[in-house]
């Protein structure tokens, strides 16, 4: 499964790269503000932890889960995945 994951990636980016014009986003790029570009990679970062925060204190009353493995729940809908074993 992974591996197919992987290579249906690699296929996109490989698709994307040859229908993008490539010295336009580096241009683009150039011109990017860099504390913008790295507040936006820490809003990304910490995302995921805020709404695991989030779905931890909405199901505190029905299971108790440490913050990691409400992060790691991110791959589906988290309170079908942290209450599975509840329900």
């Amino acid at each position: 499964m992974i591996a197919a994951q992987t290579l249906l990636g690699l296929g996109l980016l490989i698709g994307w790269a040859l229908i993008v014009d490539l010295e336009q986003v580096g241009r683009q790029l150039a011109g990017a503000s860099l504390p913008l570009v790295l507040a936006g990679g820490l809003v990304s970062l910490i995302t995921p932890f805020l709404r695991a925060a989030r779905w931890r204190l909405v199901l505190k009353p029905l299971v108790r889960a440490p913050l990691i493995e409400m992060v790691s729940a991110w791959g589906g809908f988290p309170p079908f995945r942290i209450l599975r074993p509840v329900l």
